[in-house]
């Protein structure tokens, strides 16, 4: 399977190569993409730098995050947040995200809050599901925005909706554990919706509702299985479910 792998990897470059001879600009940040999963750092930073020459907001992110890591290029943070705010004037969603949380941790400045917030939506609006999933959180803990359940809720949606999984898991805990926004049919639903997407804490509290028949009709069996299926690293480590089983 590697060797088909590579094989496909290195026709795939083959074709990028003659894409961006031929003025193709937004195949450099391809070919960037290909050297990187090769572990070819140096060189996917080389075509991320020339894609972001010729202005393709792909190549202008991915050049950003080389620098931010120092992947295959020297380390430079601050030409990395540059980079960062080129590619989100050009319209690059996940680029708005990253200089969003640049601007926010710049403690005490609250013109940059006010700007990383701006940016938070206008990522948002571009379709990235990161960016709701994060600002739910912040309002869901009052950190740079006052504490606000509704907002945190209607972020997730939508974000959920769009299949993200850690958004349908904490839409979920909204729904179960913020007093006034109790929904247990809710909650299980995209309990149920994050657990077939084998996420490990959704099981765990989906099994939960199962055993006391919360936002689901009462499943002793399908309960307990969900909680053993959920043992993980992430999940809470706890003899509880094994003393309520053992008594069932």
């Amino acid at each position: 399977m590697g060797d088909i792998i590579d094989r496909d990897l290195a026709a795939a470059q083959r074709l990028l190569t003659k894409a961006f001879a031929l003025v193709f600009p937004a195949a450099g940040a391809d070919l960037g993409l290909c050297c990187y999963l090769e572990g070819k750092f140096k060189q996917a930073a080389i075509w991320f730098y020339r894609a972001a020459l010729l202005e393709v907001p792909g190549g202008m992110k991915e050049y950003a995050i080389a620098l931010l890591h120092g992947k295959g290029v020297s380390q430079n943070i601050r030409a990395a947040v540059d980079w960062f705010y080129k590619a989100a004037l050009a319209g690059e969603p996940d680029a708005m995200r990253l200089y969003s949380v640049y601007l926010l941790h710049r403690s005490g400045d609250k013109k940059a809050v006010e700007e990383g917030l701006m940016w938070y939506h206008r990522a948002i609006k571009a379709g990235c599901s990161l960016a709701n999933f994060e600002l739910a959180s912040m309002y869901l803990e009052g950190r740079l925005v006052p504490f606000d359940v509704g907002r945190a809720k209607t972020l997730l949606i939508g974000a959920a909706e769009t299949g993200d999984v850690e958004s349908m898991y904490k839409l979920a805990c909204c729904y179960l554990d913020y007093a006034g926004h109790e929904n247990p049919s809710e909650a299980t639903k995209w309990l149920s919706a994050a657990a077939s997407h084998s996420h490990s804490k959704a099981s765990w509290r989906l099994g939960w509702c199962c055993l006391a028949g919360s936002g689901t009709r009462r499943d002793v069996c399908h309960g307990t299985a969900l909680i053993w299926s959920s043992f993980s690293a992430d999940t809470p480590k706890t003899t509880e479910p094994v003393l309520v089983m053992a008594k069932l």
